[in-house]
Parts: C-alpha cells; structure tokens; sequence
C-alpha cells in the first residue's frame, strides 16, 4: 500500500458507519434492529449515523436507540461535508437500504477501504458490490443475517481487510481517466466502423 491510500481497518476506530439523507428507504430503523442484537457484546464498538433528514423518522430511530439502550455506543450525527474523513477513520460501511438507485456512498467507501456489508435491496448495492469479495450482501429484509455479517466484518479482521482491499481496487473502474477512456473507445468505435 502507497504512503497516500487509506490506513488498514485494524489502525482505525471500531465504527460501523452509514451516511445519507435520514428517511424511511434508507431503512435505517432496520440497521438499528440488527446492532441491537449485538452491540451489548461490543462495547469497544460504535455505530455512527450521518446525514440529515425528517425530523419524525430521526426521532422515532432515537426512540429504538432508546428502547433498546444503545444509546451509550450508538449515535446520529448531522451530515458532515467531510464525509470521507468520517470513512478513512471507520472500519465498516453499513447499507440498510430498502431501494437505491447506484450509491455513490458505496464507491466512497470503497474508494476508503473500508469493509462494507449491504442488504441485496431490488437495486443498487448488487450493482457494485461483488458478494465475499468487495462486500457482504445479505438478503433483503434478513435482519439476523445482517447482524451475523457485521458481527463478521467486526471480529474476523483478516476478512475485512482483504474485502476492502479488494473493494478499494475494484473501485478504480469508476475514477474519471478510466471512464472517460471507455468513452472515448465507445465513441471511436461508434464513428468509425
């Protein structure tokens, strides 16, 4: 690794993080539901909230935080406009989504390696993440199943790291020179033939 990429996992904070616009698709209230099961045996660990949004739904997520006594390692922060700082100093990339069109909150965490587990909603994290090789996707609505991989991601360090070692490669097809040479190519072909 180059003096310029992001840190390995092991030498961040013990973070679950998500970030985004704080409404009801972005099924935060499920994530919630699936560190509920764990976080009392994780005391060390935190999971971050970032985003703004309306202000019904965050306070019911602050009552599940409530009623489920996490409030002590589980909080909701306003949205940051240095996201990627919040990532390059967190180890897991949390997506609770229930429909996205393509995150690019995931290529950012790639892009940040950091280990990412996503449900398999109907779109969008399938169309990036690589199931046991950029990322963890669990079936959609599984919430147990989603506690197990965090709990994964969380304690099988060597996984971790090699899922955003490998997320953090995967994610260069996407920078602008790579693109904008695929157009390029497309177009030539396209005037040319």
């Amino acid at each position: 690794m180059s003096d310029d990429s992001p840190c390995e996992l092991t030498k961040r904070r013990k973070v679950i993080m998500t970030a985004g616009r704080i409404v009801a698709i972005k099924g935060f209230e499920r994530l919630l539901a699936s560190w509920s099961t764990i976080a009392s045996k994780y005391p060390d660990w935190r999971l971050e909230i970032y985003g703004d949004g309306e202000h019904t739904y965050i306070q019911s997520l602050q009552a599940l935080i409530e009623h489920h006594d996490m409030a002590a390692n589980t909080a909701i922060y306003p949205s940051s406009p240095d996201i990627i700082s919040k990532m390059l100093d967190s180890r897991v990339y949390a997506m609770s989504s229930l429909s996205e069109c393509f995150p690019m909150v995931l290529l950012e965490a790639m892009q940040s390696r950091m280990a990412i587990v996503a449900f398999d909603c109907p779109t969008g994290p399938r169309n990036i993440l690589k199931n046991n090789k950029t990322g963890l996707l669990v079936e959609n609505h599984h919430i147990s199943d989603f506690s197990r991989s965090l709990e994964k991601l969380m304690t099988r360090t060597d996984l971790a790291q090699t899922l955003a070692n490998n997320g953090c490669l995967e994610v260069r097809q996407y920078d602008a020179k790579a693109v904008m040479k695929k157009w390029n190519t497309l177009i030539d072909e396209a005037c040319f033939s």
